[in-house]
């Protein structure tokens, strides 16, 4: 279908990944090529060449390492204050 067609293609992408990058871009030329035939839009949405991947990053949360890394837990205590003092 589009074997007839030939394009000269120079894009700019920023930010991101190398992944994410050329993510975008096959995004943007197979949207570009359903504008230009409209009756290909069911070859790109076969192979899900029209649909962008929504996942962000998570944000950090305040008192945690990372998104969801937290410390850590432990049931003992070392301080000096504690009721169980084992110093002889």
């Amino acid at each position: 279908m589009l074997s007839r067609l030939t394009f000269d293609v120079d894009a700019k992408v920023k930010g991101g990944g190398i992944q994410r990058k050329s993510e975008a871009f096959q995004i943007a030329l197979a949207r570009a090529l359903v504008r230009i035939r409209p009756d290909t839009k069911h070859l790109f949405r076969k192979y899900s060449l029209l649909t962008c991947d929504s996942r962000r990053k998570e944000r950090r949360k305040y008192g945690l390492k990372k998104a969801r890394k937290a410390r850590q837990f432990s049931k003992r205590l070392y301080n000096s204050q504690s009721k169980f003092n084992l110093k002889p």
